[in-house]
């Protein structure tokens, strides 16, 4: 791997002297921006704090390099950075990918994991939290008030530096010790495990795939499928070259009897396919940070477009069918008559015409 810090195996061992000027304050923002391990410091498997404490070393014995000094251009402006300001380490991201070579900044391992919807806009929304339907998010009062509190949230709407609509990546392994916590991820489900299996069961889905939405609105969807037992416990989509995302799930199976009423469908709608969407993907309101190496991110089930459909009163958010994909093309319209009278499943969610709350009058 190349070293763009140059140090010796022997001093790269050693104990690091004091760092010289600006090495440390480097580092803390490499450590902030999700950019360890990589070259800068650090090796795969690395904790945070591990990596960040190899990149003070390759700094500290590596400062004459000119290799060193392009780093330091880079890092340094953001040397005051709040933890949770995505935007200024997108723009280190594209400072250190510019100037330095493409393998600079590692890797990373995105895990995507499906939890609970109703969990997820408590946690995540929770300037919502006030309207949700209690039907809709049928937690007892006091976890629902702990959901909603963000006592443990390191990126609360009212935090310094917030980047409105991006988020750092909930915290995984060795970050989730309290006594490790760094402030460049989110603790909140590190004891904490909303099942997205009630979900799975009501709305009857079968399998789960997941993708995103790059910086530039194009979709990117993995072709692994998934049980709904699978995707809550995890699973990485290789590739991803975006360091910000905005995550998607696509959810394939058969209307269920429990589903007729929430619907509004007729009873003949039962055992229909369908193809919903997660409703938080698009348009791109809700994205996180990837960092470098293991990087967790969390995706909901289908009750948080429902509570989308009922707070904003659209109804294509709640089923979001397949084909409702981007700027609602091929979606079923009232404001299209044959969409809505041409006896099809237009948007592959499973219900047709006057069915569809998407051609409600």
């Amino acid at each position: 791997m190349l070293l763009v810090f140059v140090a010796s195996a022997l001093l790269a061992g050693a104990c690091p002297p004091a760092s010289p000027d600006g090495c440390l304050e480097a580092c803390d923002v490499a450590e902030l921006c999700g950019v360890l391990p990589s070259t800068l410091g650090g090796a795969p498997g690395d904790s945070v704090s591990a990596a960040g404490d190899s990149c003070i070393t390759r700094c500290t014995f590596g400062e004459s390099t000119p290799e060193v000094a392009k780093v330091l251009d880079c890092l340094l402006p953001y040397a005051e950075i709040e933890a949770c300001d995505v935007g200024a380490c997108l723009e280190v991201v594209g400072c250190l990918r510019a100037t330095l070579p493409a393998e600079t900044v590692g890797a990373p391992e995105v895990s995507f994991r499906l939890i609970d919807g109703a969990a997820w806009t408590l946690l995540f929304q929770p300037e919502l939290c006030d309207d949700i339907p209690p039907e809709l998010a049928s937690f007892p009062d006091d976890q629902r008030a702990e959901l909603c509190g963000g006592e443990y949230d390191p990126c609360r709407p009212d935090a310094p530096g917030v980047t409105a609509g991006l988020r750092q990546p909930l915290c995984t392994g060795e970050d989730c010790d309290p006594s490790a916590l760094g402030v460049n991820c989110d603790p909140r489900l590190c004891d904490l495990d909303p099942s997205p299996s009630f979900d799975c069961a009501q709305f009857g889905i079968e399998t789960v795939q997941f993708g995103y939405f790059d910086e530039s609105e194009v979709l990117h969807l993995d072709t692994a499928v998934y049980s709904c037992a699978e995707a809550s416990a995890g699973r990485v989509v290789p590739n991803i070259a975006s360091r910000t995302i905005f995550p998607v799930a696509r959810f394939s199976g058969r209307i269920t009897s429990r589903l007729l009423q929430v619907l509004d469908a007729p009873v003949d709608a039962v055992g229909r396919e369908f193809c919903w969407l997660s409703h938080p993907s698009y348009p791109l309101t809700a994205g996180w940070l990837v960092h470098s190496g293991l990087t967790s991110i969390p995706v909901p089930s289908p009750s948080s477009a429902q509570i989308g459909a009922a707070l904003t009163g659209d109804p294509q958010l709640f089923p979001r069918g397949c084909d409702c994909l981007i700027d609602g093309l091929g979606c079923e319209d009232p404001d299209i008559n044959a969409n809505c009278d041409n006896e099809l499943d237009d948007d592959l969610d499973g219900l047709v015409d006057a069915e569809d709350p998407g051609c409600a009058p």
